[in-house]
Parts: structure tokens; sequence; C-alpha cells
């Protein structure tokens, strides 16, 4: 989707007032809703010039009612069924391209005979689905949202160590061929990531 003001750039957000899709530098946020400088100059009896900047003018019987574009529950719904295309629906492109690359790319390590991870699947399926509807929730309300998935990179850092044991238990796993001898590997290898990064 493609801001109405700026065709070059992609929108992130409505309108709460014309319905119009904005890009970063058109979405003004007042009192948490989300409106277009057009939408602003016209409440405020003025007009906005090319470069942002008030200039009086415009008429004050023009201006029109107009409700908010809302976002069907039960559409981003049926989407989310495949994680991360209700986000792209709704144009958050990077936020969505993450949990479908997230959720196929665990599809792909399970074919290689890591089976366990199935309950990961679930997890990311039911975190796409509550976050997209999450999102659709802000945006019915005007708020702005951003597509970024900075949120998602923190809480990655921030749980590096678990993630760490899992993928060296997983590596260990595949190249000791299931043996007990070599369960008994992994489990120090993992003793010895863990003391490592806590001396760090």
């Amino acid at each position: 989707m493609k801001c109405a003001y700026h065709t070059e750039y992609p929108a992130f957000n409505t309108c709460s007032r014309c319905d119009v899709w904005l890009c970063d530098s058109c979405a003004v946020t007042i009192e948490g809703r989300v409106v277009c400088k057009k939408c602003v100059a016209n409440s405020m009896n003025m007009s906005f010039s090319a470069n942002g900047r008030a200039e009086h003018g415009g008429d004050a019987g023009s201006r029109a009612a107009v409700h908010p574009r809302k976002v069907s529950r039960l559409w981003i719904l049926l989407l989310s069924m495949l994680p991360g295309l209700g986000h792209m629906a709704m144009g958050f492109m990077k936020r969505g391209l993450f949990f479908m690359s997230a959720f196929f790319g665990v599809i792909y390590v399970m074919s290689l005979g890591f089976p366990f991870l199935s309950f990961v699947l679930v997890v990311l399926f039911f975190a796409s689905l509550c976050d997209a509807q999450g999102r659709r929730r802000r945006i019915n309300n005007g708020e702005y949202v951003r597509d970024d998935i900075d949120d998602i990179l923190r809480l990655a850092t921030t749980c590096k160590t678990p993630i760490l044991i899992v993928l060296s238990v997983m590596v260990l796993h595949r190249l000791t061929n299931h043996s007990g001898a070599g369960f008994i590997v992994i489990i120090l290898v993992c003793l010895a990531i863990w003391h490592f990064i806590k001396r760090r």
C-alpha cells in the first residue's frame, strides 16, 4: 500500500478522519489518533503548504464528516492462518516477512530430523495471530503503528543464552546420532556454554 500524498513511499496507517493511507511524514498523532496534515489544517481552518508550514485560508464549510476505515477482524483472522499474511495485508511488510520466514524456517529445520520443534510452530502461529489482531485494534483506534521488529530483536537479545543452548543441543544431537555417550557430551557442552556466557 502506498501513501496517498507520496506515492513513492509505503503507507503504514490510515487517517482516522478522511480514510486515506499515510506514510511516516504525512501522519500526525493527535490525542492518540492518527490524522493527516490536510485534516489537521481543515480542523484549524487552515491549509498546509507543500513544505509543511501552516498558512491561513481554507473554508470551514468545506469540511466533511467522514468515518475512519475499520480493518475487518474476520478478514485479518483468516489471513493470519498463514503467519505473517495478516500483517502484510495491513501494510506491515517487515513484521509479516519475519513471522512468515520464521514459520517456514522452523518447518524446514523439522524436516531435517528435529520433530520436537513442533512446539515452536505452535508458539509462532499464535504469536503472529495475536500480534496481527493487536495491531488491527490499534489501527482502528486511530493510533500510529510502526512497521518494525525492534521488540522481537530485543527479546532475542535478552534470551540469547537459552537460544544458544537449544541450538547447540540440536547440532550435537544430530552429530552424535542419538547415542548415549553423545547425549552426555551434549549436556557437558551445554553446561560449558552456559558457564562461559555467565562469566562474561
